[in-house]
């Protein structure tokens, strides 16, 4: 007979999604209920050159618990320098971190 003195968790793992992610700068609307819903993005590439990213359709989004960490994830589409491209927008509200990974297929 065996038995937990911690209360079993009800959120399953999720594995973190794939790709390169950066932190990003993020301008974010919130509805009166709460949700939060990114407007504009701006970044820093490689080079070191800053970019702004408006007109952020949201495709998907999800409530996601990776290794005991909240997260909200972001499926998104927008265009970067002249090209549409879907990327991921990640929010830890803990930390109040937000990430970006940009799909390399798009």
């Amino acid at each position: 007979m065996g038995f937990s003195l911690e209360p079993q968790r009800e959120k399953l793992q999720e594995r973190r999604a794939q790709g390169s992610f950066r932190n990003v700068a993020v301008m974010c609307w919130f509805t009166s209920s709460g949700k939060a819903i990114p407007k504009l993005i701006k970044y820093e590439d490689e080079n070191g050159v800053r970019h702004t990213v408006n007109h952020i359709e949201i495709i998907s989004y999800d409530k996601k618990f990776y290794a005991g960490i909240d997260a909200l994830k972001y499926k998104c589409r927008a265009e970067f320098t002249g090209i549409m491209k879907e990327f991921i927008l990640m929010f830890h509200p803990d930390g109040t971190i937000w990430e970006m990974a940009i799909s390399e297929q798009s």
